[in-house]
């Protein structure tokens, strides 16, 4: 893949985990490869994936446990009471399954204990093991790993925190 001109925008990977600390190394591993951008609550991440700029995200890397209300997910929690959805992140990927169903994401958490029933990819983050998480999401986005540089950071953030380009 060649380098990228300054008029070819930058694939969009979004972070939704609540304590941004533990996504620091993650984000900053993929700077140099597409942007990134970080949102804290899941009510944060159903309203940035449904605005202009959310329209672009390319990926979705999903906290399995987040805390606090999630009214926006409500109905969903509802309707899987009785199913093996166990976490709030699973109930960001049905969402997005539903309203953005080409839309790829992958689960980051300290405790990756998916349901064998659910097909997705999961990264822990005890274990760190941030080149393994690049590579599937440049290899998911059919990035060069090798080719791509930018000058700037990349990474914006949301939900009740600054945003930085």
């Amino acid at each position: 893949m060649s380098e990228p001109n300054a008029t070819e925008a930058k694939k969009l990977v979004l972070f939704v985990e609540d304590n941004h600390e533990s996504v620091i190394e993650y984000r900053e591993a993929l700077k140099q490869y597409c942007q990134t951008h970080l949102v804290r609550t899941l009510n944060g991440a159903v309203r940035f994936l449904e605005s202009e700029q959310g329209r672009q995200v390319a990926l979705v890397v999903i906290d399995l446990y987040m805390p606090g209300n999630h009214s926006l997910l409500a109905r969903y929690e509802s309707s899987a009471r009785d199913s093996l959805i166990t976490n709030q992140g699973q109930l960001l990927a049905v969402w997005l399954r539903e309203h953005r169903s080409g839309l790829p994401f992958v689960y980051l958490s300290a405790f990756l204990e998916v349901n064998s029933d659910d097909s997705i990819t999961g990264f822990s983050k005890a274990a760190k093991d941030k080149d393994a998480l690049v590579s599937h999401i440049c290899k998911t986005l059919n990035l060069d790993k090798h080719s791509m540089t930018t000058d700037t950071d990349g990474s914006t953030e949301s939900a009740g925190t600054e945003q930085t380009a």
